[in-house]
């Protein structure tokens, strides 16, 4: 089974086909189990000069894989959590949600990252989200649930849309990022996280805005 770029395309254009079932409103977000592992192999890389993309690299992309990994779990307060860290032969994968070692719990409205305690833990995938409502908020990025029905070969999955805006609590990235920048995640309840995509930005003319830098993205291997 493959999973296809092509689906993300297609997605950010057309969005939901409603001739497609419906994901269950109430299913996690992705399955959370000691031992579990999704590996990701970098797919493309875009360019961008002056928020204009200027190419995709992929074909010069070294075979090097990237393994998330659920390694321990704990119970706090009657609650399993599981830590998901990534085992790689080089550089770390880059990626808000999954970039370091951290640990994460299902409930029945999505996957939730550890903070501070349970209550303060952070919704990082909401699977009964209204689409274009804002519910990750990072010193980074806002994200959006952009699609609760996309599927590939019969997976059934979710998109997720993470859109760069004015940050406040990073002291080396500042500012609004024009034009403004969107990356998608796509997971799966049954087969966890398909593909992923982080965003760099630089600093523009303006001293408080930043423009696109470059794209990468992630997809299976192991599918």
């Amino acid at each position: 089974m493959r999973f296809s770029l092509t689906l993300l395309a297609l997605l950010a254009v057309a969005g939901c086909d409603s001739t497609q079932p419906d994901a269950p409103p109430l299913a996690p977000a992705v399955p959370l189990a000691v031992g579990t592992e999704w590996t990701f192999a970098q797919a493309y890389r875009v360019t961008f000069e002056e928020g204009v993309p200027l190419d995709t690299v992929a074909a010069n992309v070294p075979a090097q894989t990237f393994t998330l990994r659920a390694t321990r779990d704990t119970v706090v307060a009657g609650e399993t959590w599981v830590r998901i860290e990534t085992v790689s032969d080089g550089p770390d994968l880059q990626h808000c949600v999954f970039g370091r070692p951290a640990w994460f719990t299902n409930r029945t409205d999505g996957l939730y990252r550890w903070k501070e305690s349970p209550a303060d833990a952070e919704l990082a995938y909401g699977v009964g989200v209204t689409p274009g409502v804002p519910f990750l908020d990072t010193d980074a990025v806002a994200a959006v649930l952009v699609d609760d029905g996309a599927h590939e070969e019969g997976v059934q999955a979710r998109v997720y849309e993470r859109t760069w805006r004015r940050l406040e609590f990073n002291d080396d990235v500042q500012g609004p990022i024009a034009p403004t920048v969107r990356t998608l995640d796509v997971l799966s309840p049954t087969e966890g996280p398909l593909a992923l995509e982080v965003q760099y930005v630089r600093q523009s003319d303006s001293p408080t805005g930043f423009v696109p830098s470059s794209t990468i993205g992630y997809r299976r291997a192991d599918l």
